[in-house]
């Protein structure tokens, strides 16, 4: 499959099936989130500290869920999923770094559920 067909066929990845990661991008890694914070993991930490137990919880569901879905993906296809269907203004520079603020074992490491 496409990874262009795969955006078109990834009707789940919405706002409203992923509200929290949708939240984190629109509140931490907006446009101007170089201004604020290091690195957009640094982000994602401060994030999750500032979340309660359950939005965390709920972070780390949504993030191994769409870190399934970005996986096949280019750059490009996975930046048009976090920018078109989840609001995100983030242009990442590399999958690595996607997969690094998604990254289930990540978010795991960093907070303590």
């Amino acid at each position: 499959m496409a990874a262009e067909d795969r955006v078109r066929l990834a009707p789940e990845v919405t706002r409203g099936a992923y509200p929290m990661v949708a939240t984190f991008l629109r509140g931490y890694l907006h446009q101007d989130w170089a201004m604020d914070y290091e690195s957009p993991e640094q982000a994602r930490d401060v994030f999750l500290d500032d979340a309660s137990a359950d939005e965390r919880e709920a972070f780390t569901r949504e993030a191994g869920r769409l870190a399934g879905v970005l996986a096949p993906l280019s750059l490009h296809d996975a930046t048009r999923l976090l920018t078109d269907r989840l609001g995100g203004q983030w242009q990442p520079e590399s999958l690595d770094e996607v997969r690094s603020v998604f990254a289930l074992d990540v978010a795991d490491e960093e907070v303590d559920l």
